[in-house]
């Protein structure tokens, strides 16, 4: 219990050495990737924290995988380097329980792989949307950048502000102009000769922001202004003076396009798996990510096994070179299962067996093993 408590305490101090960094990389792109959509005001600042905070969990069960490849690479690698292993090995300690105590850690591993991602992903990628769609379709005060014209989401609107407040909930200097839908009774004259739409101008000389409780809709209520109305093209526009006017600003946003197939969850993927080639895809990849740890792991054990004195980085070449391949061919069944370039019957399967026969191969090559790997008789 001593040596397995050991060699898992090597393997777990890496793998999360490695996934923290290579969280915290991810994560950081995913940042500034977000922070240049608030900076150009497409969405508002609050996002920012929220969505590369619901990216995390998506992001760990992508990076479990390799993180456990290398944890295996760095530290085994690191216990031959120093000749801790040759020194187990001598003690009796059998090659056949080195690889029994890594493909059950693995296989711990793989569960929480397999949570993140067979579970928790679909959630996340639902929530994250869900945030950019309210963000997107939310109140203009929330990205609006004073100074600046800016453009509604559903570039019908115009908005400029000269002066905005610390809160964001008071301007001055405002301007906005919005398209309109003709009347009914107007569309047909409008149809020869000029566009079926119209342009509301508003000027004024300060507003705010309210909440509407009842219904959760934004408006920003403006005071002392006037505001043109007309045709582009056309002489007969209409000019009005107001002490205040409201303008809803915040709409509902639509489900439709938040909900797709990587938002649903697999147990309501799992019957329809061979109807839809973009579903088999779907299913297929989220099964290949927690399946895909315990075959890193079977290409990792023997890529660990150095010469004593050896360079604990020594095979750490060809093991990424395998990872990259593996991985790449992955995506790509994916995309050709999905645009029915692949047979689902076959999908991302000939993959994953390709690389267990590489990793059976490698560690009988290794080990020189010339029996079975699952056979009842453990040296210990």
């Amino acid at each position: 219990m001593i040596i397995i408590r050991y060699l898992a305490k090597e393997i777990l101090h890496t793998l999360i050495a490695i996934s923290v960094i290579l969280l915290f990389i991810f994560s950081c792109n995913e940042f500034v990737r977000y922070l240049s959509y608030v900076a150009s005001g497409k969405y508002a600042a609050w996002v920012l924290l929220q969505i590369v905070l619901l990216q995390m969990p998506i992001l760990l069960g992508l990076l479990l995988p390799l993180a456990l490849f290398l944890g295996i690479l760095l530290g085994y690698g690191r216990l031959c380097a120093e000749s801790e292993m040759t020194a187990l090995f001598a003690c009796g300690f059998s090659d056949k329980r080195l690889v029994w105590i890594t493909l059950v850690f693995a296989l711990g591993i793989l569960v929480i792989t397999g949570l993140l991602s067979l579970w928790v992903q679909p959630i996340m990628t639902f929530r994250s949307r869900e945030v950019l769609a309210m963000a997107k379709s939310g109140s203009v005060m929330q990205t609006i950048l004073p100074g600046r014209f800016q453009t509604a989401s559903d570039g019908k609107r115009v908005y400029y502000i000269e002066k905005l407040s610390h809160n964001r909930m008071k301007m001055e200097g405002i301007f906005m102009a919005q398209q309109m839908k003709l009347p009914a009774d107007k569309t047909t004259s409008a149809t020869n000769s000029n566009p079926q739409h119209t342009w509301e101008i508003l000027v004024a000389d300060q507003g705010r922001q309210i909440l509407e409780h009842n219904t959760a809709e934004q408006y920003i209520i403006m005071e002392k202004g006037r505001l043109y109305k007309g045709q582009p093209g056309q002489d007969d526009y209409r000019i009005a003076e107001f002490a205040t006017y409201g303008v809803r600003t915040a709409a509902t946003p639509d489900i439709g396009e938040i909900s797709n197939i990587d938002t649903v969850p697999t147990a309501k993927l799992l019957p329809l798996i061979f109807t839809s080639p973009k579903i088999a895809a779907e299913v297929q990849w989220r099964v290949s990510i927690p399946l895909s740890v315990m075959i890193l792991a079977m290409i990792a054990l023997p890529l660990s096994q150095l010469k004593p004195r050896q360079g604990r980085f020594a095979r750490m070449l060809p093991a990424v070179v395998i990872y990259i391949v593996y991985a790449n061919l992955i995506f790509l069944a994916r995309e050709w299962i999905s645009n029915g370039e692949l047979p689902p019957w076959l999908g991302m399967w000939w993959i994953h067996g390709l690389f267990f026969f590489i990793g059976l191969l490698l560690m009988r090559w290794q080990f020189r093993w010339r029996w079975s790997l699952f056979s009842k008789r453990i040296i210990s």
